[in-house]
């Protein structure tokens, strides 16, 4: 009979009134009906034992062996023994293969046993003995011969609906099952479409077996109706051992054109997430799993991304974690597979450093095969008991993993050659507009967002040294940031000059190296991050880092890609400063030759007074040099020197200037013009203006020889 497997519901609705019918009709036996009693009860739970399993229930032959008990047993008007017979030998044979179900694999709750083996059996055998004893009662109205000595066509139609209202009685309580727990009909519709052979096999082919039987207990011989139960039981477990090998067969037939379909629509796929899908979407059809996830494992940075992972049939994202210890991270250390049949959210916490990501009652994870490596695992897992894997899914899930793994090491080869591609020519672009500019502020402007284009990354951060040893560092440019983000880690390390690889922080959140960073990125909600050195051919510039909001692993390429980038994004700030320099010191010269063009035109175009001449003398020697305070001092032969003009100085301030005295000394004697570049470092020449800072004294010359 058809039943369905893993019921949730209780069998007591319908064991209630089996036990009302029972207590009505009890069994009148003598020695010889005890005898039979007991045969027919050990053959129906027989039967049951001998079904054909599919996945949204199995079929047997346990109703035919009630007929024949019925028509062997019963008397008119008195069906007892028959019904008894049939409800204890169904409840044992349920109990029987019910407990062997659950002890392979591995229960051991006695409570969760004896619920899981009493609830199907009350259920199978209310739903036999209730059907046998409506199908009875018809069959007594149709005047049909009881006990069954002969067979004639007279008989034809109390059989046909003994048999036909058996059928009906039963499948109607199957279907209600099938409603109570929320089975989908069509699944029911799908086993029959499918398996229709195998259900006329196990259904059908018994039933003269069955009817004959009778008749040989009554009309023809005790031997007779031996060689029948004989013959019954040799082609109960024949049909249903050619019904598991067509089963069987079919089921390897249907894991060949998938795994086949799988293969396929590998080749043919080189979209990393495209590929992952159809991935998923076969072994989904073929393993009946709604949670499914793929995991990527990076060597270099030991970090797992979960680009694929599928909860209840959803799609979601999942954040990627640092290898550390897991289910996972056994999977691909011992290149195992690793099946937890149930409890596998307890079970893995009991296991040595085990985990697994959400709660699950039965799970499985294979490897991803590589060349030379494992590139992650595929993982399922089951939210209840009504999906446990098997050593069989396990087999099944393995042999796709080891297609898909080539397929994805395939993929994402194909997928970074296409993103190299894709950066260099990145790379190229941003290069050629970086030098097409001079101007240092436009070009500080640029650096920022063309890194974030070269390495994909959500924000940036420029920080430059204004002294000569390194000590002074500033942020001059952020882009894609709230907040002025911390000073890069970098600038605490000595020697610089002797480093060549970046900094990496793959997370924040798991790199103690950034515990003094983490507040204040994380309110930009940056998890990950690069400081890499912004070098020109001579010296060390500043430090540039590109920041990413999710864990981010760095794979070796796109290291050396960004520090391209940063050279030469070091060698346009060059540039830009050398011209900037250049130009600022050509516009300086042209403006000292324009002062010097006016003053002479103001001294000689025009007659002068004395005083005036000096005046005008120095305040053009001022705006030439950019001076805030000047002092023209003469010296005549054998006379002291003399202050004859001044800017910025008050008398009182002149008169205790005792250091300009000095330094126009110094220019006197030796005839060189003398630079202090910062009064406040010397304080030989401190003047009594506090504002000053630097002093520079030229020698006015004449009758050079």
């Amino acid at each position: 009979m058809l039943t369905p497997r893993q019921s949730s519901r209780p069998g007591w609705l319908l064991a209630i009134p089996t036990l009302i019918v029972l207590l009505l009709m009890p069994p009148h036996a003598n020695g010889e009906t005890i005898v039979l009693w007991v045969l027919f009860a050990i053959l129906t739970g027989f039967a049951l034992n001998f079904g054909l399993t599919f996945t949204e229930g199995e079929i047997n032959a346990a109703y035919t062996v009630g007929i024949m008990a019925f028509l062997t047993l019963a008397e008119p008007d008195d069906m007892g023994a028959a019904l008894w017979a049939v409800a204890v030998g169904s409840l044992g044979g349920m109990l029987i293969r019910e407990g062997q179900r659950l002890y392979a694999k591995g229960e051991n709750n006695r409570k969760v046993l004896l619920q899981k083996t009493w609830e199907p059996a009350l259920r199978t055998a209310s739903q036999l003995t209730l059907g046998l004893a409506v199908a009875g009662w018809a069959y007594q109205r149709l005047d049909g011969d009881l006990p069954l000595r002969s067979f004639s066509a007279g008989d034809s139609l109390p059989i046909l609906a003994l048999v036909g209202i058996y059928l009906a009685v039963y499948l109607a309580t199957v279907v209600l099952n099938i409603r109570q727990n929320a089975i989908p009909v069509h699944q029911l519709d799908e086993v029959v479409r499918l398996n229709w052979q195998s259900l006329i096999g196990v259904l059908l082919v018994p039933l003269p077996q069955a009817i004959l039987g009778a008749v040989a207990y009554h009309g023809v011989s005790l031997l007779a109706f031996s060689l029948m139960v004989i013959g019954f039981a040799l082609l109960v477990v024949g049909v249903q051992g050619l019904s598991q090998i067509q089963h069987r067969y079919e089921g390897q037939l249907q894991e060949i054109m998938t795994i086949t379909a799988v293969s396929n629509a590998m080749r043919s796929n080189l979209e990393l997430q495209a590929l992952l899908q159809t991935i998923y979407l076969q072994v989904a059809t073929l393993l009946d799993i709604k949670n499914f996830s793929v995991v990527l494992y990076d060597p270099s940075s030991r970090y797992l991304t979960f680009p694929l992972n599928i909860r209840a049939g959803q799609s979601e994202q999942r954040p990627g974690r640092e290898a550390g210890k897991g289910l996972i991270e056994r999977i691909i250390t011992t290149r195992n597979p690793l099946l937890i049949q149930q409890e596998a959210w307890s079970s893995a916490e009991k296991m040595d450093g085990g985990f697994i990501e959400f709660p699950a009652y039965s799970w499985l994870g294979v490897p991803l095969p590589a060349q030379t490596r494992v590139s992650g695992a595929i993982v399922v897992w089951s939210d209840g008991p009504q999906r446990q894997f098997t050593a069989k899914d396990e087999r099944l899930l393995m042999t796709i993993a080891v297609q898909a793994g080539f397929a994805i090491e395939n993929a994402q080869l194909y997928e970074q050659a296409s993103d190299r591609i894709r950066q260099l020519r990145t790379l190229t672009r941003v290069s050629a507009q970086l030098s097409s500019t001079l101007d240092a502020q436009q070009v500080l402007d640029r650096i920022g967002p063309y890194a974030q284009q070269v390495v994909g990354a959500s924000a940036s951060a420029i920080f430059m040294w204004w002294d000569e040893d390194k000590q002074t560092i500033a942020l001059v440019r952020s882009n894609g940031l709230k907040h002025d983000p911390p000073y890069p880690l970098l600038t605490s390390e000595t020697n610089l000059s002797h480093r060549q690889q970046p900094l990496i922080i793959t997370d924040s959140r798991t790199d103690t190296r950034a515990a003094e960073m983490r507040t204040i990125l994380d309110q930009d909600g940056k998890r990950s991050w690069v400081e890499v050195l912004m070098r020109n051919p001579e010296d060390i510039l500043g430090v540039l880092v590109v920041y990413y909001d999710m864990p981010h692993p760095h794979g070796d390429e796109d290291i050396e890609v960004l520090r391209t980038f940063a050279n030469q994004a070091a060698l346009a700030i060059s540039n830009a400063q050398l011209y900037s320099s250049k130009d600022a010191a050509l516009s300086r010269r042209v403006d000292q030759l324009t002062l010097l063009e006016e003053l002479s035109h103001d001294l000689f175009s025009t007659q002068l007074e004395r005083d005036e001449i000096f005046q005008r003398v120095l305040k053009r020697a001022a705006e030439g040099t950019g001076a805030h305070a000047a002092v023209l001092t003469l010296k005549e032969d054998h006379r002291p020197a003399e202050q004859v003009a001044a800017l910025g100085y008050t008398r009182e301030l002149l008169a205790k200037s005792e250091n300009l005295n000095r330094i126009s000394k110094h220019v006197f004697d030796t005839g060189d013009a003398t630079l202090v570049p910062d009064v406040k470092a010397d304080p030989t020449f401190a003047t009594p203006r506090t504002e000053t800072r630097s002093l520079l004294c030229v020698p006015l010359l004449r009758d050079i020889q």
